[in-house]
């Protein structure tokens, strides 16, 4: 596993903050963990929340794009050398 990786993940991952909350409250409401149906609707709507503040409502669309990307073999440092992008992207 790739540490810069996991490290750097950890820290967008934060963004589900408010889904840990509605755990948490739920557990203290009902004594019980929601079913994962809910806990995945919930993250669900933390991505699709936050692109829509990006102006980007298609996450999931380019989530599977990604995906095909990286099952191609396709890495960031190809797509950044393709289109000139910064390195910190």
């Amino acid at each position: 596993m790739n540490n810069k990786e996991l490290i750097q993940g950890i820290s967008i991952e934060r963004e589900h903050v408010n889904t840990y909350i509605k755990i948490i409250r739920y557990f203290d409401k009902y004594n019980s963990f929601p079913e994962p149906d809910f806990v995945y609707s919930w993250i669900a709507e933390d991505h699709l929340n936050e692109s829509k503040e990006k102006r980007n409502p298609n996450y999931y669309s380019m989530l599977i794009l990604m995906e095909k990307l990286m099952e191609l073999g396709i890495t960031s440092i190809d797509i950044k050398d393709k289109f000139n992008l910064e390195e910190n992207l």
